[in-house]
This record gives C-alpha cells, structure tokens and sequence, in this order.
C-alpha cells in the first residue's frame, strides 16, 4: 500500500539550499534553459509546473492576483527565498529588470554579429531597405512588396534594425 502523499511544502523545503551569504534559497530541482526552477504543487504528474520561485510565493504568501507576476529582488533565477520575491505587473518587472541593467544586452551593437545582408537569414538589401524607409506605403503594403513580415517593416522604419545604414530617409 502506497504512503500518503507528502504536502506540497514538505516537497518544496527538501528542493532548496540556503546561500548563506546573499540569503538566496537556490533551486536543486529541475532548472530548465531558463534559468528559472520548475516544481509541481500536486503529486500528480498530469499537472503543469510551476515556476519554482512562483511556488515559493504561493507556499508562502498565499495566491498570486490575476495580471501580476512574481519578481525577484535579488535577480537570482534559481532562487526561491519568498523575502527575495515580490509581486508586480509585468511592466513593473520589465522596468525593474531595466533599473538593475538587466537589459543592457538588448540595446548593445554586438561586435562580431554579421549585419544587414551578411546576416544569414537577411531576406533584404540596403537598397530595399531604402526603399522601405522612403516608401509612402503602409507597413503591410511593403511586407507584401519585399517578401517579409510587417514587423521587420516597421522595425526598419523605427531604425531598429539596419541601423548601419542610418535613420529613415
């Protein structure tokens, strides 16, 4: 006869390991490419994961509120130290994440990247991506025209790719 199931914190507190210098609780379960632990509240393996960190919340501090997500004050993925977390929307969480130079890397020119048509998957050239950029045609018009989606358009119109070429004509 099977035991009785263990309670979801009894399952949770044995995953962790505390780091006694930050304080950060790091996850020793499952840690895909994310970055980010995976724990499941039920015994039952048809249920969804939850994110290990959003687990300690609820174990913790009781349900999360609809539209809001747990954040983390620490910027430790792994850890799961419920006074490490907190609760905010989702822009608050992406202007944390900017406050601490978390996105530092999106607004970086990476030397060594190939760029425009020398770019493996590069469907223009400069000289359609002039033609975009001074074009008085909607987004959806010059995807059509040049074969690619309407967020490269606009993307191109916004001088957020193709930047060496210059701004908008």
């Amino acid at each position: 006869m099977a035991g009785k199931a263990k309670p979801p914190i009894d399952r949770f507190e044995r995953m962790y390991i505390p780091e006694p210098n930050s304080g950060c609780w790091l996850w020793l379960g499952h840690i895909p490419k994310s970055g980010y632990g995976q724990f499941r509240l039920s015994t039952d393996p048809q249920d969804r994961a939850e994110g290990a960190h959003r687990a300690a919340w609820m174990l913790f501090n009781g349900e999360i509120p609809d539209g809001l997500q747990v954040c983390h004050r620490c910027d430790v993925r792994c850890c799961v130290n419920p006074q490490h977390l907190f609760l905010g929307t989702a822009t608050e969480n992406m202007q944390d994440a900017v406050r601490k130079g978390r996105m530092n890397w999106k607004q970086q020119v990476r030397p060594g990247l190939p760029r425009g048509e020398k770019h493996h998957s590069a469907k223009l050239t400069p000289k359609d991506v002039i033609a975009i950029r001074s074009l008085n045609i909607n987004g959806v018009e010059a995807a059509r025209k040049f074969g690619v989606a309407p967020t490269t358009v606009s993307r191109i119109r916004r001088n957020l790719v193709w930047q060496h070429l210059g701004g908008a004509t």
